[in-house]
């Protein structure tokens, strides 16, 4: 139903949020993944501040030592819930230029593939910590799936107010990384941006640019990191306001084991809410 908050899969992923910190247990590859994200957050810090990476590295390795990771990410987007496209609806239409500067419609890719659409911008910690998981997703399914990311306005610009605050709003990790971004007042700026992000990060999923009317980012419900898994219908099979990799694992095993079954099955089993609470997307 529209409204109705809906995220997949049974865990939640540690991520970069200083006020929700909290034991968790981390196996396999988790603790693989989170150990390269941290040496990758100190290795930056260090080279933008000495002191700060030395500090920030310290503080990692008591992390690594505890076994405390944040459990939950980012705040309540209470509009996402109304904003975006509910589970069973038909996926809102995106037309949109990728990096390489050829047209892309959603339309047209409709019926092949199931599509994972993630969207987010550099400036959101969540966008990039989470790459990881992504990258192990696109390795397993790339064959079968087709990823696409959606660069959008910058959730956290150095300078200006974050869209979901009346202030500038950086966030920690960002301030203790050296990430500083400007928010574009141009298209080719943000495309810019976008070139520059799937670089550093070496993104492979095909990147497209949102409009600077922030059209699709409205679409979807506004919100700096969330993913959608699309059906060879064209209907969402799984909305999430936070990217769940493994939640997105769950539905596309269920897409690609039943090709010829209803959705219905993936509306009502194996989704929970994800907890949130108040801290920086």
């Amino acid at each position: 139903m529209k409204g109705e908050h809906r995220s997949s899969g049974n865990r939640s992923f540690p991520e970069c949020s200083k006020e929700n910190w909290s034991p968790a247990q981390i196996h396999g590859s988790d603790f693989f993944h989170l150990r390269r994200t941290g040496f990758e957050l100190a290795l930056h810090s260090f080279y933008a501040n000495a002191s700060k990476g030395v500090l920030l590295f310290l503080a990692l390795v008591t992390l690594l030592a505890t076994g405390c990771f944040p459990k939950s990410a980012g705040v309540r987007l209470s509009h996402f819930e109304s904003q975006a496209p509910a589970v069973g609806e038909p996926a809102p239409g995106i037309h949109l230029t990728d990096l390489a500067g050829r047209p892309f419609e959603l339309e047209e890719m409709v019926g092949h593939q199931p599509i994972v659409l993630q969207l987010g911008s550099h400036s959101c910690p969540v966008y990039r910590y989470r790459r990881h998981w992504m990258s192990d997703l696109m390795e397993d399914y790339g064959d079968r799936v087709t990823f696409l990311l959606v660069y959008t306005i910058e959730a956290h610009p150095a300078g200006a107010s974050s869209p979901y605050a009346d202030r500038e709003w950086r966030t920690w990790i960002n301030r203790v990384s050296g990430i500083k971004i400007d928010q574009p007042d141009r298209y080719g700026a943000r495309h810019r941006q976008a070139e520059i992000s799937k670089a550093a990060l070496g993104l492979t999923q095909r990147m497209l640019v949102d409009t600077m009317d922030n059209a699709v980012w409205q679409a979807y419900g506004a919100a700096s990191s969330p993913a959608f898994v699309i059906d060879t219908e064209g209907k969402i099979a799984a909305q999430q306001v936070w990217i769940d990799p493994e939640g997105i694992r769950q539905v596309l095993d269920e897409l690609l084991s039943e090709p010829d079954s209803s959705n219905t099955s993936l509306k009502e089993a194996k989704e929970s809410s994800v907890p949130v609470r108040d801290a920086g997307p």
